[in-house]
């Protein structure tokens, strides 16, 4: 997963750039799959797939990351207009916890995403906010989310763990395991390979993404965090299909060899 990853860079002390190029990437793609796992969940409830409901998925997919986007913008253009006063200069440090996550909420409740609202709110706040807070200010909120951050990364990983032993039902899934893991860095392949090179086409030397970079932004992204929370959503919504899927995120199904059979036989 992206935190091992992450925890392992940091215990090497690993470049600041290829951090931040691995976590940035992987942040992003997770927003991206929630918001496409949304408008694909419009076909599956029984949306009739035609060219014209395919333009307007399209389009929701398109509206949906924009509108995020501006919600993100603006809540942190609140915030640095507020800290700009320097009246909260030396705190307090909740204030900044509230604009993060009024940002997410504001953005989940008129059904946009609230990742991708947070993510660029924390752009936009690191930009405009951060140069109007007093050092000891800076260090208090940014321990305050590590904190946070590693307590919610270790729920994830506590909830996957023990999906494995609550589920009662098993599926012979390895053929269908596999092919999604193929299907995954295959997929990952063709689009951080060429965005990559399209930065670099763009950037000047000194900054371009080298290969090792590339790569590891390549392999971190099979992680399945994210991943797992769609699937757990999908187990609730597409009976024995969707908990095959939770199966296959999270391993909460039992993988042995063969092919695809599925064990429960309960009418769905």
């Amino acid at each position: 997963m992206r935190v091992t990853v992450l925890a392992i860079f940091n215990r090497l002390k690993a470049q600041p750039d290829m951090y931040m190029n691995v976590f940035g990437e992987s942040v992003l793609n997770d927003a991206v799959g929630l918001v496409l796992y949304k408008v694909l969940s419009a076909f599956l409830g029984g949306k009739a797939v035609t060219g014209g409901n395919v333009m307007g998925g399209i389009g929701l997919f398109i509206g949906i990351f924009v509108g995020s986007t501006v919600i993100g913008i603006a809540v942190g253009l609140l915030a640095a207009l507020i800290f700009r006063s320097r009246y909260f200069y030396s705190g307090p440090v909740g204030l900044a916890v509230v604009f993060a996550y009024g940002s997410y909420l504001l953005a989940d409740c008129i059904h946009f995403s609230g990742i991708v609202a947070v993510v660029v709110n924390g752009m936009v706040m690191g930009l405009y906010v951060r140069p109007n807070l007093s050092p000891e200010a800076e260090h208090k909120i940014e321990n305050l989310f590590r904190v946070l951050a590693s307590l919610f990364e270790l729920f994830v990983f506590v909830y996957i763990g023990t999906t494995l032993f609550l589920q009662e039902e098993q599926f012979n899934i390895f053929d269908y395991t596999a092919l999604c893991l193929l299907a995954l860095a295959l997929s990952r392949a063709a689009n951080v390979f060429p965005l990559s090179a399209l930065v670099n086409w763009l950037r000047p030397p000194e900054r371009h993404i080298p290969p090792k970079q590339q790569f590891l932004m390549w392999w971190s992204g099979l992680r399945g965090a994210m991943a797992f929370a769609l699937a757990v959503d999908a187990a609730e919504k597409y009976g024995v299909y969707g908990r095959v899927r939770r199966g296959t995120a999270g391993q909460g199904g039992t993988a042995v060899g063969g092919r695809l059979v599925l064990s429960d036989t309960s009418a769905e």
